[in-house]
């Protein structure tokens, strides 16, 4: 039976996505959503007694007849078991709205913007029987007024229950002098507030590497002396745009969050209310807590509350399976999938799950109180299935894309697992040249892009004449070309005017909205009202100009609206006011622009030894702010330099810096001076370095606590220590900060130069600092003399050589003289490759066929580490693009509904399942094995008596093994790992589709991407595949439409041109690469590729076999005869 579904808004961009939604949503589709659309109240009306639909959803804010007339005229027509009504509005008012929507007219309460899978996901619950009937507001969201942080009950906890429970209101976290005061709604952070001067916009545009310190140094002064915020002056001088701006304040605002997520102690009050200010976009606060906390995890030396979880079973309450349900989303797919009540850490480590995925999930579980420890006597915790979700997740037994866009970087620079898939580290260093995938060339996903303004949506899509054709060739090149689109002037100016206007008043006061004094009359403050709707009404902007930008007009709006009902009525004006004073007063006095002035003219005056001048400074400063610990922490430090810097000096010093430390005990810059005075009197050596440890983990640019650590290592010989250090500071830097990196790259050069004697990898680390500064002449002359003497130098001559052999394939002189270098090198391994190689071929000497013989492995060797990110990277063919399989693993879903793959579609049955009692022991362990190196799930496996001994993959929904007999009972463990690698390298992200799709389906869903993305392009779509795709994609999850549009963008900028077939037909070469890897025999791969020597496949392994990379990876995975 048909279910009719009412959408009543006057935003006709929101009515066409609300419609997509409900009508493709595969959880509603068995109830047939047939929806009707209207554009204002009365209209809504008339089709509602026409159509009679059980559910409305209803705008408040709309023309001729609002939300609330709407829903009290349904409600007289309808009661709630015949008609269900969910009110959306961008207006942030009093909490007893939402509950008076629900009380007088039973009608649910979405705030915008909201997310459309919590649209659906009600439609869905509203739908099935029994009906939802109207309820009171339940009591259980209320939340206690007051109380104290501990270990037992963090920061984190605490967000997680407000969130929880939908809390509506104002939270107070106090620690010491530092202040954080967060708005919410419906759960949901809107605002931060903090008296911190780190999280200053001025100071986080700094530490983010947006702008240096003479550009904050010069906006100040200019802010000053205009009157105008920060923000407009950056704009103002061109430093960002309107759009940018917004992209930052939202960075920003997940910024100070994240900062107080790890609070153990402090005090926090709590009081119910709307949020003053409703310009200000609600954060997803389940992303924050858990993708925050996960950064912060110390994955290297775990915390004493993770290490005491080991051997002890773990379960899950009922917030842990929320909890389970973003880390399969921010951490790991795999934890989510295998944590189930009463497991161990030992068992998610044998099930393929890496330690840095437990530790960073057992402690996010562990921080917001989702964790059981000890035998379960509550419900087990798991994913919910699809019958009880609405909206379904990605499957969580497939390898998302989770695990392809964490940092690369991590994979290199620990000893450690990192964090990604089934992984137990890497070489610590060998792979810090290789590039980082995709997540590292920008901000994460939904995190800190504002996908409400310019990113992908004015890009254009060329495509050539053959895409234009509608019987699409198999081999046709996906050619996009990118380039901005150029609107008039007039709408860019419009278009200006607005992200202006939202900036302006963005978490200002109602009466800054309006522009009106605090003592206007009701007069002026209608006058105000009417000024500024006019310039801003919608008959000025429409959808089409605006695009995704129109639920920023929206806002304005309804901001204006808001301040004007809050304002002419006198007792909402009076308790406003009220309102507004007493949040002033629970923080303190934010340090004020003049403050910051002489702060910053103060250090220009350390920097120059004016140390007078800079105590003179900083007292001015004080005088001003006297609740900034910098400033006193900094008066102490100038303070004890002024003195000479002995023990009297240090007295003085440290009253200033021990206040700042109790104002502020997390600052940086504070255990910094805490840390530089001990280590300059070299009274506490210990007491230095932990100060100045922690000054590091709070900022890992600050360079005075560096060289004070640095000189304490060194002096002590603990040279190690300080090489993880660095490689600490990389990770957490990224790639975005130029210039630190390339000092912190240079600097591990040297010690790996200098201390620990290792030439190759003081090699590596230069050339990474050359890459930052390309222009550095002494890093080249390093570089340059460490390549012509040291491993570097084997490693380019071998790739010479083999240039040579690729250039007359049928010529192996050039093998041989590789053999030979090897030798003279004692480079076994290479030696040994190269042997391989000539037996091959039949052109080896005896000596080489004794070498070939006498290295052969006999057994299968194991590997003593995983193919993590960087490893991964190195084994792809060059034209294996993985940012390809990372978009098809996010488009997995979508691609089964719309093309499902079956056991049929393969030729197997259920019948043809093979269970593991029937599997030999040698394909059983080797499977296992192979699973574990390659970090992918053990597949179920199928026989295919036909395949002989054949092993490929079939992308089902979950992706299995085809298995020829002759594989199934195979003995050979070496060929078993080669055929298996082969087969289970199609279980990374994404490959299993390619291998199973025709190159037209991954072509529809690509080009439905880039027409989300761009939306104005002109995508040829014949026969309608490609608006099926787009249509199937905006159901999925709002953070994987982020991320799908992120990989387009990347892919674009980097492959202008796409051959999808080619890329599909290459996947076969990295796979033979796997099974290369794998089973360590060259003669064996050549055999399980059924290719001879000569041809293309052969040869491009063959070259693979004998290049640079491959003895790396080797070497790094302890497969090399060298080790």
């Amino acid at each position: 039976m048909t279910t009719k579904i009412l959408i009543i808004d006057d935003d006709q961009y929101t009515r066409q996505v609300l419609a997509k939604i409900l009508v493709r949503d595969r959880a509603l589709a068995r109830y047939k959503p047939q929806v009707i659309e209207a554009a204002d109240g009365e209209a809504g009306i008339q089709a509602f007694l026409e159509h009679k639909p059980q559910l409305a959803i209803v705008d408040l804010f709309m023309p001729k007849m609002d939300g609330f007339a709407v829903c009290k005229a349904l409600r007289e027509i309808a009661s709630p078991a015949e008609l269900t009504i969910a009110v959306t509005s961008g207006v942030y008012k009093d909490p007893s709205i939402a509950a008076n929507l629900e009380s007088e007219f039973g009608a649910r309460f979405f705030a915008k913007p909201y997310q459309l899978k919590n649209i659906a996901t009600f439609v869905a619950k509203a739908l099935a029987p029994p009906p939802r009937a109207a309820t009171e507001p339940s009591a259980a969201n209320a939340v206690a007024p007051k109380g104290e942080l501990s270990p037992e009950v963090t920061a984190a906890h605490l967000f997680w229950s407000l969130m929880e429970r939908e809390a509506t209101g104002r939270l107070v976290l106090r620690k010491g002098h530092v202040v954080r005061q967060i708005e919410l709604f419906v759960g949901h952070p809107v605002k931060v507030t903090t008296n911190v001067r780190e999280e200053t916009l001025g100071n986080f545009l700094v530490l983010r590497g947006r702008i240096d310190k003479e550009t904050q140094r010069a906006a100040m002064a200019r802010a000053a002396g205009t009157g105008k915020r920060l923000g407009e002056t950056f704009i103002a001088m061109g430093v960002l745009t309107p759009q940018s701006l917004i992209s930052e304040l939202t960075a920003q605002t997940r910024f100070k969050l994240a900062n107080a997520l790890r609070w153990t102690d402090g005090e926090w009050v709590f009081q119910d209310g709307a949020p003053r200010n409703s310009m200000s976009n609600a954060l997803d606060f389940a992303e924050v807590i858990v993708a925050e906390l996960a950064k912060t995890t110390q994955v290297q030396s775990p915390t004493a509350t993770i290490k005491d979880l080991a051997h002890k079973p773990l379960s899950g309450n009922k917030r842990g399976s929320a909890l389970l349900k973003q880390i399969a989303l921010s951490i790991s797919p795999q934890f989510a999938k295998h944590f189930r009540a009463d497991i161990t850490i030992e068992e998610l480590r044998l099930a393929g799950v890496s330690r840095a995925h437990i530790y960073r999930s057992l402690d996010v579980l562990q921080s917001c109180g989702g964790l059981l420890v000890g035998a379960a006597d509550s419900i087990p915790v798991a994913i919910a299935t699809a019958e009880s979700e609405a909206i379904q997740l990605a499957e969580l037994t497939n390898t998302k894309v989770a695990d392809v866009a964490e940092a690369n970087l991590y994979a290199g620079l620990f000893d450690h697992e990192p964090p990604a898939g089934a992984r137990s580290g890497s070489h610590p260093i060998d792979q810090l040249g290789a590039e980082q995938p995709w997540k590292a060339k920008g901000p994460s996903p939904a995190n800190e892009t504002d996908y409400g303004s310019d990113t992908i949506e004015d890009i254009e899509i060329t495509l050539s004449e053959s895409e234009a054709d509608q019987n699409f060739d198999e081999d046709s090149v996906v050619s996009v070309s990118f380039s901005t689109i150029g609107p008039d002037e007039g709408e860019l100016a419009r278009r200006h005017d607005l992200l202006q206007e939202f900036l302006r008043i963005h978490e200002t006061s109602l009466y800054e909205v309006l522009a009106v004094s605090a003592t206007a009359t009701s007069a002026q403050i209608q006058a105000a009202f009417d000024t500024r709707s006019k310039a801003f009404s919608k008959t000025v902007y429409t959808a089409k100009e605006l695009g995704r930008d129109y639920a920023k007009l929206n806002m304005v709006l309804t901001s204006y609206q808001q301040a004007l009902d809050t304002l002419l009525d006198q007792k909402e004006r009076q308790r406003y006011d009220d309102n507004l004073y007493a949040a002033t007063q629970d923080l303190p006095n934010a340090p004020s622009m003049n403050a910051g002035i002489a702060f910053q003219e103060a250090e220009e005056c350390l920097a120059s030894s004016n140390y007078e001048g800079a105590i003179a400074k900083l007292q001015s400063a004080i005088a001003i702010s006297p609740s900034e610990p910098a400033y006193h922490a900094t008066l102490g430090w100038a303070l004890f330099l002024h003195g000479g810097q002995d023990e009297l000096a240090a007295d003085a010093a440290r009253s200033h810096i021990n206040e700042a430390l109790a104002m502020a005990p997390d600052s940086g810059l504070v255990h910094e001076y805490k840390g530089l005075v001990h280590a300059k009197l070299g009274d506490d050596p210990e007491a230095a370095l932990q100060h100045l440890l922690k000054a590091l983990d709070a900022d890992p640019r600050r360079v005075g606590a560096l060289a004070a650590i640095e000189a304490l290592y060194l002096t002590r010989g603990e040279h190690r220590q300080l090489d993880q250090l660095y490689r600490r500071l990389l990770f957490h830097i990224g790639q975005r900060a130029t210039a630190e990196g390339a000092v912190l790259w240079r600097r591990m050069g040297d010690l790996h130069r200098h201390y620990l004697r290792s030439p190759d990898q003081a090699l590596i680390a230069y050339r990474e600092a050359l890459k930052r500064c390309p222009e550095d002449a002494e890093l080249k002359a390093l570089c340059n003399e460490l390549a012509t003497g040291g491993l570097g130098s084997f490693f380019e001559t071998t790739d010479a050589l083999l240039s040579q052999w690729r250039d007359a394939p049928t010529n192996f002189a050039p093998i041989g003289a590789m053999y030979q270098l090897a030798a003279e090198s004692n480079q076994f391994d290479g030696q040994h490759l190269a042997a391989s190689a000539l037996t091959l071929a039949n052109q080896a000497t005896v000596e080489q066929q004794e070498n070939y013989q006498r290295f052969r492995p006999r057994f299968l060797l194991r590997a003593q580490r995983t193919v993590d990110n960087e490893a991964w990277e190195q084994l792809l063919h060059k034209e294996d693009y993985s940012l390809i399989g990372a978009l098809y693993a996010l488009l997995a879903d979508v691609i089964a509904e719309l093309h499902p793959q079956k056991r049929a579609d393969e030729e197997v049955s259920q019948a043809d399942e093979l269970s593991n009692a029937t599997l030999s022991e040698e394909f059983r362990s080797t499977r296992t094995y192979v699973a574990n190196v390659l970090g992918v799930p053990e597949p179920v496996i199928y026989s295919r008596v036909d395949y002989g001994q054949e092993i490929h993959v079939a992308s089902l929904p979950t992706p299995v093994l085809l298995a020829g007999y002759d594989a199934v009972t195979c003995t050979d463990k070496l060929e078993l790992a080669c055929r298996l690698a082969r087969a289970m390298s199609y279980l990374k992200p994404g490959r299993a589709i390619a291998a199973g799709c025709p190159s037209r389906v991954l072509k529809h869903a690509m080009m439905a991407c880039y027409s989300l993305g761009a939306p104005s392009a002109n995508i040829p779509d014949p026969d309608g595949s490609v608006a099926e795709f787009r249509d199937a994609i905006l159901r999925l999850d709002q953070t994987t439409q982020y991320q799908a549009l992120e990989l387009v963008a990347h892919i674009s900028q980097e492959q202008p041109s796409l051959n999808l077939s080619r890329w599909t037909r290459v996947l076969a070469r990295t796979a033979d690469r796997c099974g290369l890897l794998i089973c360590g025999d060259l003669a064996m791969s050549m055999a399980c590729l059924g290719q001879p020597l000569g041809s293309a496949p052969g040869a491009e392994l063959l070259e693979f076999a004998l290049s640079s990379q491959h003895m790396r990876l080797r070497a790094a995975m302890g497969l090399s005869i060298n080790v």
